[in-house]
């Protein structure tokens, strides 16, 4: 499940012409944390994903398409995990 967010964003950064270092300026996230958001080792929560978002000129819709998409039908339990009002580490 997360590694098909993974997929997504890399596929998107890819189109974008963009490096993990561009991607991360432009969103205000770490390096690291987008390398975590592309392997698969992080689930992004709802203000992760509109700031990835944004930063790639998309809608936060149609990011969530593209992961239905890569997924096929996604478990209720991970979308729950999409907080808006909750604090990471995403962004250390």
């Amino acid at each position: 499940m997360k590694r098909a967010f993974g997929n997504v964003l890399y596929e998107l950064r890819m189109e974008a012409n963009l490096t993990q270092v561009d991607l991360a300026k432009s969103s205000g996230l770490s390096q690291s944390a987008v390398s975590r958001l592309e392997s698969g080792y992080r689930w992004p929560e709802l203000k992760t994903m509109k700031r990835i978002s944004y930063a790639l000129n998309i809608t936060v819709e149609n990011l969530m398409t593209m992961m239905v998409k890569e997924l096929g039908k996604p478990d209720a339990k991970h979308w729950e995990s999409l907080k808006d009002d909750e604090e990471d580490d995403e962004n250390e």
